[in-house]
């Protein structure tokens, strides 16, 4: 866990010290305020202050440059000059480091600026926190109200083999009804970090709601609770009635001339598993008498709307195209609880579904990339195209209303028209000695409402350096961690492969990280021929060991976009 780092006046209550983010005297100094809290029941919440704990401040070279203990308060304060410091928290040999948890951190202080750190240590022999588990609640909806539900049976899984059992019963903390509470193995040891599936047993005469397979296939961090509910109704009666009134809600606007209005006359089918339910046509709503509603709240014999899967579709009008959904339909889960609303927009057929309103627009922002720096860029074509046609070609310059230069904007077609709203794709011409950062395919496809301006943002660089080599110190870091009995530790000695478009970059084995020390770490800032780490899209995965699974990420490696600019942080349990 990241230390918790406030650049502001910190006020501790229930009888700790104020500290006062006072600026330090001289114009070329900052303030780094330490706080040390001792946890001494284990409960993970700080009880008291650590009075009497060393803190070493090290420089950007290692160099020691202060020392000293806490107070009575927890407290101690250091003036120091602008730069980036370490600093180690000694402990004691009856305190364990609780956060940061090699009770090492990292201050940035600046000047006139205060920067305080805070240190959470546990006392030996304090009891663990309560141990975190899968909560799962069971409800049955009869007549649109659910109830909690006990005696129904639920199996906890990983990887195929079954963990544990349990029956749904009162909660053991709270006595309420409908609960099992997974916390532990089947052989009573913690139940560890790692992706789960918890799965009801049916029982006979109810059919499910939510989810609709009958489990959920989680990832369980073994620190937090994970509370899961699952839903059943009464076979035959679509999993219990809907209250009175929940519906599906469908609205009709037709665009014209970039505005949008109701519109009374469209026919929709509502549908479950390919099977139509009703039929309706639009007119005044039902309560509020707007036009352009048609509302489903019971099937085409009368009976009650239940909840379930269901694609709600439009029949087409002669003379007018789709604008939203661009499918003409929507497939959705009705809770039977709450009103489902759905906007469906047509435009006239010709006029691209309608104008947008004046200065409705696609901007387009280009950015080139040197040196770990990113620079505004005149004189890059774009083409803007509907469904394989040309629509307009513009050069970013300044833009018309900000003057700021690399843009380019299409407010308007080729031929003067207004852009109307649809699907488009952007796209750069490529210049030479050039190279697309992003995006990768050096073109966006993207929806274009025609109410609301949509910015792109295009980034090249220079060939041959990646796009231009990230600031000194910017890396990937990966971490490695390795779960035994509900515990994660960090691990040296794994491997791991940095490549990018299928290339092999570079690999390395985790030990202690460069600058803090912390062992389990692995940091990618360069290539395999020392050159500078490019900004980028690029896989990270580990070299599989013998007598170990995969538990995060469930493939064994990540695939990132990496920046060039701030480092990248992965962790591989």
């Amino acid at each position: 866990m990241a230390s918790r780092i406030l650049r502001l006046s910190v006020l501790f209550a229930a009888g700790l010290t104020l500290l006062t983010a006072s600026v330090a005297q001289a114009q070329d100094l900052g303030t780094l305020a330490i706080l040390k809290l001792i946890d001494e029941d284990g409960d993970g919440a700080s009880d008291v202050p650590g009075q009497g704990i060393t803190f070493v401040v090290e420089d950007a070279t290692g160099a020691e440059v202060g020392r000293g203990s806490t107070d009575a308060g927890g407290g101690i304060n250091f003036n120091l000059p602008p730069g980036t410091y370490r600093v180690t928290d000694q402990g004691a040999p009856d305190l364990v480091h609780l956060d940061p948890a090699s009770g090492v951190a990292q201050a940035d202080i600046r000047v006139d600026e205060t920067t305080t750190l805070l240190f959470l240590n546990q006392r030996v022999g304090g009891d663990p926190p309560p141990a975190a588990a899968i909560e799962v609640q069971k409800m049955v909806a009869r007549d649109g109200q659910t109830e909690p539900a006990d005696g129904w049976e639920f199996v906890l899984s990983m990887g195929g083999t079954e963990i544990a059992r349990g029956i749904t019963g009162p909660h053991p903390q709270t006595g309420d009804p409908g609960w099992v509470v997974f916390g532990a193995q089947a052989d009573g040891s913690p139940l560890p970090a790692g992706d789960y599936r918890v799965e009801e047993v049916p029982q006979a005469g109810f059919q499910v709601i939510d989810p609709v397979d009958g489990f959920f296939d989680i990832f369980f961090d073994g620190v937090a609770n994970t509370p899961l509910l699952f839903i059943n109704g009464p076979e035959g009666d679509g999993g219990g009635d809907p209250p009175s009134g929940a519906a599906i809600e469908v609205q009709k606007m037709v665009a014209r001339d970039g505005q949008t209005e109701p519109a009374d006359g469209w026919e929709f089918v509502l549908s479950m598993g390919g099977n139509e339910i009703a039929r309706g046509i639009t007119g005044p709503h039902p309560q509020t008498g707007d036009p352009g509603w048609v509302v489903f709240g019971a099937q085409a014999d009368g009976s009650p709307l239940p909840a379930g899967d269901y694609r709600v579709e439009e029949v087409p009008q002669a003379g007018f195209q789709v604008i939203d959904p661009v499918d003409g339909f929507f497939d959705i889960f009705f809770d039977g609880a709450a009103n489902t609303t759905l906007l469906f927009i047509n435009g006239p057929e010709g006029d691209g579904g309608g104008d947008p309103p004046s200065g409705a627009a696609i901007e387009v922002q280009k950015m080139v990339a040197r040196d770990g720096q990113t620079e505004p860029s005149d004189g890059w074509e774009f083409v803007l195209s509907m469904g394989s046609t040309e629509i307009a070609r513009g050069i970013t310059g300044p833009h018309p209303q900000t003057g700021d230069p690399g843009w380019v904007v299409f407010g308007a077609q080729a031929d003067g028209s207004p852009l109307p709203a649809g699907d488009y794709r952007v796209e750069e011409v490529p210049q030479a000695g050039f190279q697309v950062i992003d995006p990768v395919d050096g073109f966006f496809d993207i929806i274009f409402d025609g109410v609301a301006n949509t910015p792109l943002l295009f980034i090249n660089g220079p060939e041959g350096d990646g796009g231009g080599d990230p600031p000194a110190g910017a890396a990937i870091e990966v971490q490695k961690m390795v779960a035994r009995d509900g515990q994660t530790e960090p691990a040296d000695g794994w491997e791991f492969v940095l490549s990018m478009g299928g290339n092999e970059i570079a690999r390395g084995i985790t030990g202690p990280h460069p600058h803090t020390g912390d062992p389990g770490w692995v940091v990618f800032g360069a290539q395999s021929d020392g050159s500078p780490l490019p900004a980028g899209d690029y896989r990270v995965e580990e070299v599989p060991q013998a007598g170990f699974q995969v538990i995060d990420p469930v493939d064994g490696f990540f695939d990132i976009f990496f920046d060039g600019v701030a480092n990248t942080p992965l962790l591989f349990i």
